[in-house]
């Protein structure tokens, strides 16, 4: 491929739906930061209550905005008629049994006070958030129609970035708490465990990269070209790699808006969807919901709001105290999350 034609792919995937559906999904996490500020400014200076129930700006939108995005999706899945089969209930039912295998095993481990724990919960994260993407990016029709090799190659180039970007994050956490004194590591066994474990995901990302570049060489003729063809996933690789670059200084907020940015790429996305479908026969309440752009994001802001207001009750009223207050704790999002990335590997046949 000459170099004019590579700069060409180049400048044109900044104005591909992919790039500019990102864009616009960073720029709703980070407006979804900004109302969680001014909820925790008018709580903290205007209110001034005893006790308050934005501690964390980003932590509370992410878990408003987040459980909405994981409770829609479960009630879009089990009302859908796909999941109206034995086989296909069959496999929901073994993914939710091994979700909540996952959330015992990392219950009975320390949840997130662990950092291996910690680690492997936004790792997990980080493969779902680029596997998304990458489905995104073939569904917006931004990637080269290249026939089932193609999709060996994203499939590859998938895995590579995942690994790439858990490197990144585990590099990044431990610097965090290294600089800030909140991780001490003074066992010789704990830190030849995460040295060992920084190497080894190193390792393994430097492979599944090498074995992309081959499968994207093989396909494309050479490396340039496979980069160029594939630049609009490669910015949004790069976006969400820029984003976990500034954990080392930002810590918990960047996690979350990761989290965020995942659940405003599915909004964008689903909402570009129903904008192309025709409008439903039948008109109702459900249907407006679930089958227009306009109801769509009516349904996400109103789950999202019920949750803030039920985070609300759970400080002033519930004072921290029953099973509902646990469910909605920070510590529990855990398990909410490991519960929506399993059940995500779903797929009707």
């Amino acid at each position: 491929m000459s170099a004019i034609a590579t700069d060409s792919l180049g400048q044109s995937a900044l104005t591909t739906t992919t790039v500019r559906q990102f864009r616009r999904a960073v720029a709703l996490a980070l407006l979804a930061v900004g109302v969680g500020c001014v909820l925790y400014a008018v709580e903290k200076f205007i209110i001034c209550p005893p006790r308050r129930f934005v501690e964390n700006p980003a932590s509370v939108m992410t878990r408003a905005i987040g459980l909405a995005h994981f409770w829609i999706g479960w009630l879009f899945l089990l009302t859908s008629p796909r999941i109206r089969t034995a086989q296909a209930l069959g496999r929901l039912l073994v993914l939710v049994l091994l979700g909540a295998g996952l959330c015992v095993i990392c219950g009975l481990s320390g949840a997130s006070h662990n950092p291996f724990v910690f680690l492997f919960l936004y790792g997990y994260f980080l493969l779902h958030e680029v596997r998304d993407q990458t489905m995104l990016y073939q569904t917006y029709g931004d990637a080269p129609a290249s026939g089932p090799e193609g999709k060996v190659f994203l499939d590859a180039l998938c895995r590579s970035a995942s690994l790439g970007l858990t490197t990144l994050l585990t590099a990044g956490y431990l610097l965090h708490g290294l600089v800030s004194g909140k991780i001490a590591i003074e066992s010789a066994t704990i830190q030849g465990c995460l040295i060992g474990g920084l190497v080894v995901l190193l390792l393994c990302s430097v492979g599944t990269t090498v074995q992309a570049l081959k499968l994207g060489c093989q396909l494309y003729g050479d490396v340039s070209s496979t980069l160029a063809l594939h630049r609009p996933i490669l910015l949004v690789y790069a976006g969400i790699c820029a984003i976990l670059l500034l954990a080392a200084v930002g810590g918990s907020v960047v996690f979350n808006l990761i989290i965020l940015i995942h659940a405003a790429a599915w909004l964008l996305f689903l909402c570009k969807q129903l904008k192309q479908r025709p409008a439903p026969a039948r008109f109702g309440l459900w249907s407006w919901l679930r089958c227009t752009p306009t109801g769509f994001v009516v349904l996400h802001l109103g789950v999202a709001a019920l949750i803030l207001a039920l985070l609300c009750l759970r400080v002033y009223v519930w004072e921290r105290v029953g099973l509902l207050s646990e469910m909605l704790n920070a510590s529990s999002f855990s398990y909410w999350s490991l519960m929506h990335i399993t059940i995500a590997f779903w797929r009707p046949r």
